[in-house]
């Protein structure tokens, strides 16, 4: 917003003669648009392709095969390490140089899914995984964290190439960016040049920083390719700190989403192209799908996707598979066996036929039923990947915390050496489920 009260999108369709369209949103009857549709400056669907939905800045494949299909529950492009979109060059879209000093607070926000820690094709080892890039400008990107197993940190950067200041939130965060590897994250990311920046993840507050001074002006000399998961460079290789995971949704906002706004887009998780019903505020959905554009988990317009649950993610009711699994003992030992249990995955109409298990520090293993010794304390992201006889498949991962010494279940009123334990002579039995829950078995 400027001082006559035009927002940035008003100035460029002025001087674009008018070429610059308003945000049209697909999908959503009445009640239901999406989030400050008018504000966009650009969304990126994924649901059939590389197009922008709203500002015609459309992504093109310039390298390798980024694929678009249905990836644990939502309509996604994949990147595998070895893919890149570009979505502009020098003189493109102007609207996507929002760091200027001056500009007003933009937002941009979507759905992520990183396979691992690392990225594809390093520069400089290790390789990060890019988002979003407007090379000498600003990035976002995910950075491998060296201190925690299978576990990124979220990184927004503006370069001072061609003047202006240079900021990065490496300088200025702690751990509030963390992420864990495979499953969905929505994130998003609200930045004033000169001013501020805010950082959310699933839905909470992480980060805020009231003393962000960096902007950067419009550059369409010097590095100034647009990328979306991936970066496009002069060294060699050209390409590289490509994206290993999956993009959904991705939207930029010529406006500074509230915090509330930012919960609700990541509440509806729903199918449907919509925020859900603006008038209700409480972030649920309760449509059904319009146009195939996914703003959260579920393929079908459901909300079966539960972000929050840890050991059980993906799958919806038309028959895409779950992933859940429970562990005992709950807290277990350094050397000592970790029993690992997915007969709660599902695939509705189908038959799962592979269980894969990765154990965070380097193993592997398959089957329903699995155990794992851990040499070293620490905490270690497990993942399971269910496939069923139809090639879908589902995964979640859940964090396993290994102690120095005696396995131990907190009970109060009991000290047990075991996860799975009778308590005191008095019958019970207790186990602990992936979620952090303590069920009761006892017959």
């Amino acid at each position: 917003m400027n001082g006559n009260g035009l927002t940035r999108r008003d100035v460029l369709r002025a001087t674009a003669g008018g070429a610059l369209v308003a945000a049209a949103v697909p999908g959503g009857a009445a009640g239901q648009e999406l989030v400050r549709g008018d504000d966009l400056i650009a969304r990126w669907p994924f649901a059939n392709g590389l197009e922008d939905a709203v500002g015609g800045i459309d992504g093109t494949a310039a390298y390798g095969d980024p694929t678009v299909g249905s990836y644990d529950g939502r309509r996604a492009v994949r990147f595998d390490g070895d893919d890149g979109v570009q979505i502009g060059s020098g003189g493109d879209n102007p609207e996507m140089s929002f760091v200027q000093s001056g500009d007003g607070p933009v937002t941009i926000a979507g759905w992520v899914y990183f396979d691992r820690a690392e990225g594809g094709k390093p520069n400089n080892e290790p390789a990060s995984h890019h988002v979003l890039r407007n090379d000498a400008e600003y990035t976002l990107l995910a950075t491998p964290e060296t201190d925690a197993n299978d576990t990124v940190e979220f990184v927004f950067r503006i370069g001072d190439l061609g003047g202006g200041e240079s900021y990065s939130t490496l300088d200025h965060a702690d751990d509030e960016l963390y992420a864990s590897v495979g499953r969905w994250h929505h994130f998003a990311f609200v930045v004033e040049p000169e001013e501020s920046l805010r950082f959310h993840l699933d839905g909470e507050e992480r980060f805020v920083d009231t003393e962000m001074d960096g902007y950067s002006p419009r550059n369409t000399n010097y590095w100034s390719h647009q990328t979306i998961g991936s970066w496009y460079g002069t060294g060699n290789p050209d390409w590289y700190d490509l994206l290993v995971g999956k993009l959904s949704d991705l939207r930029i906002y010529d406006a500074g989403l509230s915090a509330e706004e930012i919960a609700r887009i990541h509440a509806n998780r729903s199918n449907d192209g919509s925020d859900g019903d603006e008038s209700s505020g409480d972030g649920s959905d309760g449509s059904d799908e319009e146009d195939g554009e996914s703003d959260g988990g579920g393929g079908d317009g459901s909300d079966e996707d539960d972000e929050g649950s840890g050991g059980d993610a993906g799958g919806d009711a038309d028959g895409e598979p779950t992933a859940a699994f429970e562990y005992e003992p709950s807290e277990p030992a350094a050397e000592t066996q970790v029993a690992f249990n997915a007969a709660d995955s599902a695939a509705p109409g189908s038959e799962i036929v592979s269980y894969e298990w990765e154990f965070g520090d380097g193993e592997t293993g398959s089957g329903e039923t699995v155990t794992h010794a851990y040499a070293d304390p620490g905490g270690y992201n497990v993942r399971l990947t269910v496939t069923d006889d139809r090639d879908a498949s589902a995964s979640t991962v859940e964090t396993v915390s290994v102690a120095d010494g005696e396995s131990t279940i907190e009970v109060p009123g009991f000290g047990i050496g075991s996860g799975l334990a009778a308590l005191g002579g008095a019958g019970y039995l207790m186990k602990r489920r992936a979620d952090g829950s303590v069920e009761d078995t006892t017959d």
